[in-house]
């Protein structure tokens, strides 16, 4: 079992106890990892401490053949995690120094939060990371829904330890740092200033900068490689660490692929056209598709023809913001409305329905009080955005003329966000007024890889689409493509078949993955209006705040 290391100790943290304190000091104790000695000093542990300053221990960089080497590892202080349910998983919650910039260790450090899950088995398989999406959520706390009891991935816990490491700003990483919700330009820039107010800079968090803390955490807790499971924009930070640290991934999992290379504001329409189109083409050579529906190239052209223009732009917004529950097919189910009137009729109920994740996970108690403002960070939502895509509009623009559709249909789906915060034009306005200045050129260049890789992409997805993963696999060497026709955003959170195929990776990276349980799935599933009250209802089983489908996209 990987356990985590303080100081040259391997140690598992038990209650109570933590590498370092919450008062600054040094609190690792001596002792030996033969006699399993049990390292640190008590105290308060809580999220509500001011964490591990001026810790004396550096990162380390991995050496070519995946060694560590006799330096010390990074300063541990022990929280408490977000519910009972991690707990009775047997998690334990930690934050990490880590340093503020890589290539200037002059600048301090910061600690990052992150949730230990044991193998509930021998653990014999590589470690698993798992990167979420967002940018904005908290990887701890949502990551832990795949893994926890329930989850949709908690088996391949038998084999493998598990890390889910939150970004810098969020969750259990310290500093934590909010803001107010805007409405304008104007009012974005205290989410500016909470950065910098918090002691960083604007450019210190940067998916680049995210990869950096995960390779200095692995490095200090004596991980060698790791696979990493990334959904949505999890995929480009995946990439990113693919790209920078490559010694330290060993296989890597792109679930719902947002290319480094393609820019989340200019391009979302895009995602949807290349989307339809896919449906379209695939059902024109699936007999019990095309029988259902008929030439659906046809009828989308002819529904943008025939209906209000204002009526066509609402129903793909309403479809984007639904992706996570069958977007593609769903707006092909309404092509054969009678009426205006009866489209805007289910468009109202489209629109009465809030964004909800569903999950089976058990995270026992709801979140605790005291940390429930740290589940999310919209600076960093910000700062993410848009140093690493509002910067590069002008050299990223949209191709939506690339995918067959006649100029009307074209004209339909410019502009349109898809998985975007905001508008590409807003988007400007609004980070000209926070001032995070652009990453390198590097930032928006494909990624090229020979590591072992499984993309899997879900013919209903809008946001993510088909067309982007191929993009993404021409670059890659080693990889392995799977689509699941009925797969939706981030297709593992939700479908049996590609669960199957993403823990056979797990256990064996560099092993072809089986796909052949896609063939028991019809080409697209149509919805009517029937279904909408019962697929579309928002549940609060898990006492998990509700959250806007604009804040969970890329």
């Amino acid at each position: 079992m990987t356990r985590f290391a303080c100081a040259s100790f391997l140690l598992l943290l038990p209650p109570a106890t933590a590498c370092g304190d919450d008062t600054g000091g040094d609190g690792a104790a001596e002792g030996s990892t033969s006699g399993g000695t049990e390292a640190g000093t008590d105290g308060d542990t809580g999220l509500d401490t001011s964490g591990t300053e001026g810790a004396d221990a550096e990162s380390g960089s991995t050496d070519a053949d995946g060694s560590t080497g006799d330096e010390p590892g990074p300063a541990v202080t022990e929280v408490d995690c977000w519910t009972t349910g991690f707990t009775d998983a047997g998690a334990e919650c930690v934050r990490v120094a880590v340093p503020v910039d890589a290539d200037d260790p002059s600048r301090g450090e910061l600690e990052i939060g992150v949730a230990y899950l044991p193998a509930t088995g021998d653990g014999s398989g590589l470690p698993v990371v798992a990167l979420v999406g967002g940018p904005g959520p908290s990887g701890s706390l949502e990551a832990a829904g795949l893994f926890l009891d329930g989850g949709p991935l908690v088996a391949s816990r038998a084999e493998h330890d598990v890390y889910l490491i939150d970004y810098r700003a969020v969750g259990l990483s310290e500093p934590a740092i909010g803001c107010a919700p805007f409405g304008s330009p104007r009012e974005v820039t205290p989410c500016a200033d909470a950065i910098t107010d918090a002691g960083l800079e604007l450019s210190d968090i940067t998916s680049a900068h995210f990869a950096a803390d995960i390779d200095a955490i692995l490095e200090g807790f004596d991980v060698p490689q790791v696979v990493v499971w990334g959904g949505s924009y999890g995929t480009r930070l995946g990439m990113t660490l693919m790209r920078d640290y490559p010694g330290r991934v060993a296989g890597a999992v792109l679930d719902g692929v947002f290319p480094i290379e393609i820019n989340g504001f200019t391009q979302g329409d895009e995602a949807i056209a290349a989307q339809l189109a896919f449906v379209a083409d695939r059902c024109e050579t699936e007999p019990g598709c095309s029988e259902a529906l008929g030439d659906v190239r046809a009828q989308i052209e002819a529904f943008v023809a025939e209906r209000e223009p204002g009526l066509v732009d609402d129903f793909i917004a309403q479809v984007s913001r639904l992706n996570r529950h069958g977007a593609a097919p769903l707006l092909v189910s309404t092509l054969a409305i009678a009426t205006d009137e009866d489209a805007q009729a289910l468009l109202n109920t489209l629109a009465g329905y809030d964004y909800t994740e569903l999950s089976d996970a058990d995270y026992g108690s709801p979140i605790r009080d005291d940390i429930a403002e740290r589940a999310e960070s919209l600076p960093m939502t910000m700062a993410i955005v848009c140093s690493e895509e509002a910067a590069f509009i002008d050299v990223q623009p949209s191709e939506v003329a690339q995918f067959g559709w006649s100029e009307q249909v074209v004209a339909a789906f410019e502009g349109q966000q898809g998985g975007a915060p905001f508008p590409p034009a807003f988007a400007t306005m609004v980070c000209d007024a926070f001032g995070a200045p652009a990453t390198p050129d590097l930032e928006i260049e494909p990624v090229l890889s020979d590591i072992p890789t499984l993309i899997i992409s879900a013919g209903q997805d809008v946001q993510t689409p088909v067309h982007w993963a191929d993009a993404v696999a021409e670059g890659l060497d080693n990889v392995t493509h799977h689509v699941v026709p009925m797969g939706q955003h981030v297709a593992s959170v939700g479908n049996g078949c590609a669960r199957d195929m993403v823990a056979a990776f797990f256990d064996a990276p560099t092993e072809p993955v089986d796909g052949s349980c896609l063939e028991q799935y019809p080409t697209e599933l149509v919805l009517d209006s029937e279904d909408l009250a019962q697929t579309f209802a928002p549940t609060s089983a898990l006492g998990l705040p509700v959250r806007p489908a604009a804040r969970r996209t890329w």
